[in-house]
């Protein structure tokens, strides 16, 4: 069977399909690369974006190392615009001192191959802007390729402040430390401006105190860094008037901080722009120095660059002013109590050496007074006895003045002798039974205990360190005065000890006739009487004796009473160690 042949137009309906079908995909593919580059545009516009709002300087450099890319952060950093960056080296940022060592290293990163790996400076970088300041600065850079070409991005952080503050800090703890080191005032200010130099960068501190004088001058106290001369043309005062309205005078008198950030521009610094400037200074803080209310001074600290003070900064600075005042018045305070310390030691001396004269004076005197007043006593008593009766009455009677003048002052000499021999030599001491030395007191005291009647008992007493016949003159005249000091009812005496921390409290209590409270110190005193000879005998010198031997040893003696109500006479002899003991055998 044969096949019927094609027809000569058979084929065109397919041909125009598959051209309809290449021309859908052509149509597709062209869609597809618009849209990719429109992607690409919209991603350069989102990246250029990100680039130039970024907070750190971006750079982009060719491989001869000259910037094809400067960013806004980068402008603002510089101090340059974009349009007078760009086709420059990246050398022109870079201090001239360092040029070779940056080519050195962008070369051998650049050579290295390494498209994606970072390499970063953190440490030591520093940058110079358009108009020649530098600063510093961290860095890092990364290779990239577009086009083919391999290009080097430069991101750059500027951390000046960062700087600032760390050596503020760093200046804050020195500071510290030299005020718990300081021993005195100038060498102190003289630290601590050295310190706000030398560790935080500053050009220069100075520390002037507050005159109250007429003119209310500031006197400069301490100062360190780059002066020439400065200080001396200052002129300064804190007075209300044209030269104390500059930072300095203001802080003073006000007690406030004031901080210039641009010498150039602030009015308050027209007097002292010009000599500022011409030795670098451009920014400066004044702290004032206070002790309460009382405005002592100030610190004033100097920067070369403009607005060099931040907040931070300002913060630490102020924490260091305010330790400096509590350094100055601690100094002081300590001064004046080393002062006073060494006045009293001073008085103190003299004091011993005066008594020790007047107590020489006494034994030598009492002592020499002895042999011609028992001459005087001899011969009245002679006269007495010749010439009574032989000659008219008024005649005996003064005699017998005489005589009796006499005896009372040989008992007077004889009571000053024994009061200064108190204060001569040193104290001996040893063991004392103070039961056993009651014992012999009693007995010494037999008579006027049994012509008046009293009851004399006493605790368990201690073994103390001490002097027997010194503590012997103690008890026995604090019994004595109980036994003379007494009412019509029977007297009744009791000696008692107690232990304490740091001493022994003796307490000697009776019934007695009592003490005013106002008389008694009084009654410690030399020859100082309450009472009239006829009341009650004595020359008011026993009581000043047992002061003076009980502080010898570095107790005290005081009595507490009444009058009418009996006495309770206290003395404390301090411990002395393990010899001590309590309840020694009766």
């Amino acid at each position: 069977m044969k096949r019927a042949a094609a027809s000569p137009g058979g084929n065109q309906p397919r041909s125009r399909a598959l051209e309809a079908e290449l021309l859908a995909e052509s149509k597709s593919a062209v869609e597809e690369l618009q849209q990719a580059q429109q992607a690409l545009r919209e991603s350069e516009k989102r990246l250029n974006a990100i680039i130039h709002s970024a907070m750190d300087a971006i750079l982009t450099v060719d491989q001869q190392q000259h910037i094809l890319m400067f960013n806004a952060a980068a402008e603002k950093m510089f101090g340059c615009s974009a349009a007078d960056a760009i086709g420059q080296p990246l050398e022109r940022f870079v201090p001239q001192r360092f040029h070779a060592t940056h080519r050195e290293q962008i070369s051998r990163f650049a050579a290295s191959g390494v498209s994606k790996r970072r390499m970063a400076y953190k440490n030591g970088l520093l940058a110079v802007r358009a108009g020649g300041a530098e600063f510093p600065i961290e860095a890092s850079i990364s290779q990239i390729e577009v086009a083919r070409k391999k290009l080097l991005t430069v991101i750059v952080r500027d951390i000046s402040e960062r700087r600032r503050a760390e050596r503020a800090l760093r200046s804050l703890s020195d500071c510290n430390e030299a005020l718990v080191r300081a021993t005195d005032e100038p060498s102190l200010l003289k630290q601590i401006c050295d310190l706000v130099v030398n560790v935080g960068g500053y050009r220069m501190a100075w520390v002037g105190y507050a005159v109250h004088d007429e003119k209310k001058s500031v006197r400069v106290v301490a100062e360190s860094g780059f002066e020439a001369g400065y200080l001396k043309a200052l002129n300064l005062t804190w007075a209300d008037e044209e030269r104390g309205h500059g930072p300095t005078g203001t802080a003073i008198r006000t007690g406030t901080v004031r901080l210039c950030s641009d010498m150039a521009t602030d009015p308050d610094f027209a007097l002292w722009r010009e000599e500022a400037m011409r030795r670098g200074y451009r920014a400066s803080m004044v702290l004032p120095l206070k002790n309460g209310e009382e405005l002592l001074g100030a610190i004033s600290i100097y920067a070369p660059e403009i607005g060099a003070f931040d907040a931070a900064e300002k913060h630490l600075l102020e924490d260091l002013s305010n330790n400096l005042s509590y350094g100055i018045t601690a100094l002081r305070a300590r001064q004046e109590r080393r002062q006073a310390e060494q006045a009293l030691a001073t008085k103190v001396a003299e004091l011993a050496r005066s008594n020790a004269d007047l107590e020489q004076f006494a034994y030598a005197a009492s002592h020499d007074l002895q042999e011609p007043l028992r001459m005087v006593t001899a011969y009245t008593q002679l006269l007495a006895e010749r010439y009574r009766g032989r000659l008219d009455a008024d005649a005996d009677k003064f005699i017998g003045y005489a005589s009796e003048g006499a005896q009372r002052m040989q008992v007077l000499i004889r009571d000053l002798l024994a009061f200064s021999r108190v204060g001569r030599g040193n104290v001996a001491s040893g063991r004392v039974d103070c039961n056993a030395l009651m014992q012999q007191i009693l007995q010494t005291l037999s008579s006027a205990i049994e012509e008046s009647g009293a009851m004399v008992t006493y605790g368990e007493l201690p073994l103390i360190w001490a002097e027997h016949t010194q503590i012997a003159q103690v008890l026995q005249n604090l019994v004595g005065n109980a036994i003379k000091f007494r009412q019509q009812a029977t007297p009744m005496i009791s000696v008692q000890a107690e232990k304490t921390e740091a001493h022994w409290l003796f307490s000697v209590r009776d019934n007695g006739i009592g003490i005013a409270p106002e008389s008694a110190k009084e009654i410690f005193v030399v020859f100082q009487r309450l009472h009239a000879r006829a009341e009650y005998p004595g020359n008011g010198i026993g009581l000043a004796i047992c002061k003076k031997i009980i502080e010898r040893y570095g107790g005290r003696i005081w009595v507490e009473s009444e009058p009418g109500s009996g006495s309770s006479f206290k003395f404390t002899i301090p411990l002395h160690g393990e010899d001590e003991e309590e309840g020694s055998a009766k």
